[in-house]
């Protein structure tokens, strides 16, 4: 501290974003502040801000900021003034910040003590006696930083009811102030005139031209589309092929059928259904089969499979028995089924010709 004694008033930081310039919040360089102020406008300029003490957060409280003074007198809120008082703070803070001009447009100086007047509030501007008094300067609302219209806004509700009208609200940097802030001519140059009190050469909202600039490019994007063959249209699918259709309606047709013959299944004995069971098989593209054309030459039939049997080997003739005299013959015949089980009765029969027969006399 500085030597302010005075307790002015308290709040929390949270919901607050502290204005910096030159990588550093300006609350936190009150000593700058107050020598820049001597320096410029003497002591009476540098007791227009309060003496802020900050006190960090411990992760249990938040942040805050006491404001200290070394005014003297009652300290009242602007709101709580009668309306001859009100008038008379009003006049001696705009007097006030008249004085902070030359300053506020110094090369070294300017940006920062600018920033200075940003308010977190309307409530910042007190009065301790006659005399004005900031506090919760170089605050703003939380995300206000970066909306400008925002800004103007919130200054015009701040200080800008007690500034001159050709003052610009208060910047946020160093680039922001150099954009609207014209630095005052060095020593021993021709200073240009300045503006005249109670006309305003604030210049005009630099975003005031991004909806000028995006109607005229709608109007013309607008104005283009009515002229002939601009829009392009994707194209129409082509027709299908009868060939493709034909395929298509066979393959419906395929599934169709093997939609009936497992509706039908569901009713089979199992000899039955083992008959069955290769026509269930799902159908694949490879075994469709387009219908014949009445009009195209008959394709030639391929080579029939021909189904091999297997046989059973025929054994060795048996030897007649012992002191049999006479010759013999052994014929067997076997018999299969020509096709699978339930797909038909015929059958064939396969009979051995005489094997062996003996007149060898037996042993006596």
């Amino acid at each position: 501290m500085t030597g302010a004694t005075r307790f002015v008033a308290s709040r929390t930081l949270a919901g607050l974003d502290a204005v910096r310039t030159d990588d550093r919040p300006v609350i936190e360089a009150y000593d700058r502040l107050r020598r820049i102020l001597r320096q410029h406008g003497g002591e009476a300029a540098a007791e227009l801000f309060a003496e802020p003490v900050i006190s960090r957060s411990n992760g249990a409280a938040p942040a805050r900021v006491d404001w200290y003074t070394n005014l003297d007198g009652p300290i009242r809120p602007l709101a709580d003034l009668d309306p001859d008082s009100a008038v008379q703070l009003r006049h001696r803070l705009g007097a006030a910040l008249a004085a902070l001009e030359p300053v506020l447009r110094d090369r070294e100086a300017g940006a920062f003590t600018a920033a200075c007047l940003n308010l977190a509030g309307p409530s910042a501007v007190l009065a301790v006696g006659d005399a004005p008094l900031l506090v919760d300067w170089g605050l703003l609302p939380q995300g206000l930083a970066a909306d400008e219209r925002g800004r103007v806004r919130h200054y015009v509700s701040t200080l800008g009811a007690f500034a001159p009208d050709h003052l610009p609200h208060p910047p946020i940097g160093r680039d922001d102030w150099a954009a609207r802030f014209k630095p005052a001519a060095p020593a021993g140059q021709d200073a240009s005139p300045g503006p005249r009190l109670g006309v305003p050469v604030r210049p005009a909202w630099r975003g005031g031209i991004a909806p000028v600039v995006a109607a005229g490019i709608a109007a013309a994007l607008v104005a283009l589309s009515y002229v002939p063959g601009v829009l392009v249209f994707p194209p129409l699918p082509q027709a299908v092929s009868a060939e493709s259709r034909a395929f298509q309606t066979a393959w419906l047709d395929g599934l169709r059928r093997r939609r009936d013959a497992l509706a039908a299944a569901e009713g089979f004995a199992c000899p039955r259904l083992r008959t069955e069971l290769p026509g269930l098989v799902p159908q694949s593209p490879a075994g469709v089969r387009l219908p014949a054309d009445p009009a195209a030459p008959p394709r030639p039939a391929p080579p029939s499979s021909r189904r091999r049997s297997r046989r059973k080997p025929v054994g060795p003739a048996r030897r007649p028995p012992t002191g049999s005299s006479t010759g013999w013959s052994a014929a067997r015949s076997w018999s299969w089924p020509a096709t699978p089980p339930g797909q038909g009765s015929s059958s064939r029969t396969i009979s051995s010709s005489p094997i062996a027969t003996s007149s060898r006399e037996p042993r006596r």
